[in-house]
């Protein structure tokens, strides 16, 4: 932010937000998706082609549809506290 600007007042981290009862871009396609899936056989047809994509290459699977979602404070339990591991280790993406 610039001293100078008149378009912004020092301490003001920006406009008002979103506008009450809009939805975001990302909200309307999680919610086209859980439509999608709550249809009959769906789940079943997903969970098929996800085994299928796992068995074939199980670490190209995690990297491609399983670390995407998986939020970077997760840890995965391995057993108690100090046997914990980072499940950003396990494949290959280290700490960033």
């Amino acid at each position: 932010m610039s001293a100078g600007n008149p378009n912004f007042k020092n301490g003001w981290e920006g406009g008002p937000g979103r506008p009450k009862g809009s939805v975001s871009g990302r909200a309307q396609c999680l919610a086209v998706l859980d439509a999608l899936l709550k249809e009959a056989g769906n789940q079943e047809a997903l969970r098929k082609k996800l085994q299928e994509y796992f068995d074939n290459d199980p670490a190209k699977f995690m990297l491609k549809y399983v670390y995407p979602v998986v939020p970077k404070d997760v840890l995965l339990k391995t057993g108690d506290d100090e046997s914990s591991v980072d499940i950003r280790v396990i494949i290959g993406h280290g700490n960033d």
